[in-house]
């Protein structure tokens, strides 16, 4: 009978144990599934999509979770030869108990967690989310050390100690309101918090120091100490014995509880704070990297308090029974416990205030969107913080987002390094009616041997299972999917990255026509028809710094700084120092053949017919200055490269050479800033310095305006701060403004609009500290013509002046 009465005791325990749970209330599915408000719980920086959404008392949100860290179904409740047993079954054998004690863990958490919404509202402020929620929690916990059911299962023949010492329990049931707050800081960077104010109804906490069973053949001893703190609602009854020590019996519910009671219990004066922190980054397009820290805090018990210790021994050796003898055996396990009470008695003192802290949970989380998000892969790492002791388990999942108001998902666990399960969700809206189910474990694998039970899902571990209605308004449909200020019904192209500047068709601008937007085009006035790189640039076969269009032959590799060779024998005819003894002899053999050809006349200023100091003796050469081959205005007898490229004929210094002012090694003629020194990417102009030049590239691009408007939309707001920011960077630079209108309306309709444009970005830049001798607005002679896009454009200016676009 006492046997039957410890397996039933063991069975029970065993299958409390089997239902496995997640850390918490929230299901780690909830992480990724972007419609549901309810996500912000495992991190604040994830707040909801809706504009405004309310959970309402009478279709509540709520989640559950049952279970442990140790087991499974199939440890404890099995089919075997057509029955259906359990671990303790005599059919089992000892391969039963063996198999049930070693999937245990030194510790087993059994849990039990309830959360439900009593009411909850958020709503979006322009770039900002506020949200608030009341929320009724049951949180708790009871560790069993495996040695507590080693003893009852194998018992013992010889001296052996069975060490209890991890046994206790921590239970808490409070009410949480909580305020959050999160920010779009950047297109990329969110930020969250969350307050929260808990009021306590009910705590256990115990501190077990030691708890150990020494059993033998002849006798079993008892020794433990610990302590134990207790809040308990006002409904709850109990007495205190004469030496101050708990009359376990006395405890009971109050009969005839009214509401008053009720009141009492719930807004009680145990009162704490908690606080959750989260931060959500993209770090790379589609990537979104995240993490969280939530439930950081403690609650102060004040209410009904109680403060016990208990340190005490206790031996049984046995029961002294003769033959005859009448020995009743219910009284003597009366006598027993009411000995063990006493050695174990909670003694208490005065009721003091006692503290708890919360259950702290590190989420850490990552999610690669594809097909425009439509499709997730993501990655969770949850880690929670308990009783000096850290459960985590890891999560990925697929979430599908097929449309606004279906999306399912499926998730895979690996649960505090011993189990994988499987996970689902789903989300259904419906008007207003925003509905979800989540659960992060399902049932999947089935013992396949038949018993009384046909089917018994044998690696089920539990569900922690979360769901919920909503009425959520606003953010269902996106009039801009990408951002662009283009709605999508006239979105030519709706999926444009965050950025870009588009057209009226929602499309990147691409002013030269190359196939690369000018938010990456780093040569945005390519030639129509030429080939080009990945960054907009045309192609070059050789690479010298010379595009291949403007060059006769590009697979040559040219050097304008190599001058070409001087023919000797015409040299010496012009040297008016020449020694007049030498002259005679080499004039008669270079005058008929070579002179009167190449060189009839010399040019007066330069070469004088009459030099006073030459002999009469020596004959004058003249020399024909009209040639010129290359066309460079230097003429060939004075041409040091008298092959100069057609594009830089009007770029040579007097002796016909290339110029290149300021020494950077790029020609004049290809040099936009040919007095500043320069780098060839920047096409000779001074090269932005690495950590400016993602921002100018985006910034530079200029803003667009609505047809026959000039008031600056918000949206290009960012830009033009970034702007500020360079100008404000570098106080060097000038920048240069210019106005385009579109062909829509009169020239002079378009001349006062264009103008009216650029002095509205210049107001904006002067507003922001710039100083007005560092704006520039082009003339209306400059501007005449660029009549396109409805756009304001903007180059850097340097100190001489030359422009770099």
């Amino acid at each position: 009978m006492k046997m039957n009465r410890i397996k039933q005791i063991l069975i029970a325990l065993a299958i409390t144990s089997s239902c496995h749970t997640m850390l918490a209330q929230q299901t780690n599915n909830l992480y990724f599934m972007k419609a549901i408000p309810e996500r912000s719980a495992l991190n604040p920086a994830l707040h909801s999509n809706f504009n405004f959404y309310i959970d309402l008392p009478v279709v509540p949100n709520w989640g559950l979770s049952l279970g442990n860290n140790s087991l499974v179904l199939s440890d404890i409740l099995f089919n075997k030869d057509g029955q259906t047993m359990t671990f303790l079954d005599v059919n089992a054998g000892e391969a039963g108990k063996m198999g049930f004690y070693d999937a245990l863990k030194s510790t087993t958490r059994l849990n039990a967690e309830f959360s439900l919404d009593l009411l909850g509202f958020g709503f979006k402020a322009g770039k900002n989310y506020f949200s608030f929620n009341l929320t009724e929690k049951i949180l708790g916990n009871l560790f069993v050390p495996k040695d507590f059911f080693k003893f009852p299962l194998f018992g013992t023949t010889r001296g052996e100690t069975f060490d209890f010492s991890q046994f206790g329990a921590k239970v808490s049931v409070y009410t949480e309101a909580g305020v959050g707050y999160s920010r779009n800081i950047t297109n990329k960077l969110s930020v969250g918090t969350k307050l929260k104010f808990l009021v306590g109804q009910a705590n256990v906490d115990t501190d077990i120091d030691r708890f150990l069973l020494k059993a033998s053949s002849t006798e079993w001893s008892i020794n433990g100490k610990g302590t134990i703190n207790a809040s308990l609602p006002p409904v709850v009854n109990y007495n205190l014995k004469a030496d101050n020590t708990l009359d376990l019996s006395s405890f009971g519910v109050q009969e005839n509880i009214v509401f008053a009671d009720i009141q009492k219990s719930v807004l009680t004066s145990n009162y704490g704070f908690g606080l959750d922190l989260g931060v959500a980054y993209e770090a790379l397009p589609n990537l979104q990297l995240s993490a969280a820290v939530t439930d950081l805090g403690f609650i102060r018990w004040n209410t009904n308090t109680i403060n016990g210790s208990i340190d005490g021994n206790y031996t049984f050796d046995g029961i002294t029974y003769d033959s005859g003898s009448d020995l009743d055996i219910e009284d003597y396990l009366d006598e027993q416990m009411d000995l063990l009470e006493e050695n174990f008695a909670v003694t208490t003192g005065k009721a003091k205030s006692y503290q708890t802290r919360l259950h702290s949970r590190l989420n850490i989380g990552a999610e690669y969107g594809f097909f425009h998000d439509k499709l997730g892969l993501g990655l969770l790492s949850s880690t929670l913080f308990l009783n000096k002791t850290t459960f985590s388990d890891l999560t990925a999942s697929l979430n599908w987002r097929p449309a606004r108001w279906f999306n399912p998902m499926v998730s895979y666990s690996i649960l505090d390094n011993k189990f994988s399960t499987m996970g689902a969700g789903i989300q259904f809206k419906l008007g207003p009616w925003n509905m979800y189910l989540a659960a992060d474990q399902i049932p999947l694998y089935f013992n396949k041997t038949t018993g009384s039970i046909p089917v018994l899902p044998d690696r089920w571990k539990g569900m922690t299972i979360q769901g919920g209605i909503v009425l959520a308004f606003g953010g269902g449909k996106m009039k801009d999917r990408d951002g662009d200020g283009v709605k999508n019904r006239k979105d030519r192209c709706p999926f444009t990255p965050l950025g870009y500047i588009v057209d009226k068709h929602g499309c990147p601008i691409d002013e030269d026509g190359d196939g690369v937007a000018d938010n990456v085009d780093l040569c945005p006035q390519t030639p129509a028809g030429l080939p080009v790189d990945n960054n907009g640039c045309p192609m070059e076969i050789v690479s010298d710094s010379i595009p291949d269009y403007v060059e006769p032959h590009p697979e040559i590799l040219e050097t304008p700084e190599i001058v070409p060779e001087i023919i000797p024998e015409v040299i010496p005819e012009i040297i008016p120092e020449i020694i007049p003894e030498i002259i005679p002899e080499i004039v008669p053999e270079v005058v008929p053949e070579v002179v009167p050809e190449v060189i009839p006349e010399v040019v007066p200023e330069v070469i004088p017919e009459v030099i006073p100091e030459t002999p009469e003796e020596v004959q004058v050469v003249e020399i024909d200055d009209s040639l010129d081959s290359d066309g460079d205005g230097v003429p060939d007898y004075l041409d040091k490269d008298p092959n100069t490229t057609f594009a830089a004929r009007n770029h040579v210094d007097q002796n016909g050479c290339i110029l290149d002012t300021d020494g950077d090694g790029i020609p004049d003629y290809l040099d936009s800033c040919p007095t500043v020194p320069g780098a060839i990417t920047n096409k000779g102009c001074p090269d932005f310095i690495e950590e400016v030049r993602p921002a100018a590239k985006k910034a530079l691009k200029g803003i667009t305006f609505g047809t026959g408007k000039a008031n600056i939309i918000a949206v290009h707001h960012p830009i033009l701060n970034e702007i500020v920011q360079l100008m404000n960077d570098h106080p060097d630079f000038l920048l240069t403004i210019s106005g385009h209108p579109d062909n829509v309306g009169t020239p002079e309709f378009n001349q006062t609009l264009l103008e009216n444009r650029a002095n509205a970005v210049k107001t904006y830049l002067e507003n922001h500290d710039i100083a007005s001798s560092r704006l520039i607005v082009e003339s209306n002679k400059t501007m005449k013509g660029l009549a396109k896009n409805r756009r304001v454009d903007f180059k850097v200016k340097f100190e001489t002046e030359k422009t770099m676009e």
